[in-house]
């Protein structure tokens, strides 16, 4: 288990407005497992991980919308820091994991 894997709540700063979801990833070596829980749909993404760093890419569809996501972030203790480029700009993404007591 890498210091990356766990679920974080995260918060993307859109241009229609702050959406809230979260984010779970899990990791085998350096091959990262991502899944985005986000207005109201669930993406999975394939990606690397290496240290406390990550990223992952790939075409969303979420009702009328198709697009490209790119995420690349990295994390410092339990705060995640990343940016989405999409095909409509690149959008700044900050979380926090959720601790299991």
């Amino acid at each position: 288990m890498s210091g990356i894997e766990g679920r974080y709540k995260i918060s993307v700063a859109a241009p229609f407005g702050k959406q809230q979801g979260y984010v779970e990833f899990k990791t085998e070596g350096e091959r990262l497992q991502a899944k985005l829980h986000l207005m109201g749909t669930e993406s999975k993404f394939e990606g690397k991980a290496s240290g406390n760093e990550f990223e992952f890419q790939e075409k969303v569809k979420s009702g009328i919308v198709h697009m490209n996501v790119k995420v690349k972030g990295h994390i410092e203790g339990d705060e995640l820091f990343a940016k989405a480029s999409t095909t409509y700009g690149t959008f700044p993404i900050t979380g926090v994991r959720e601790v299991k007591e």
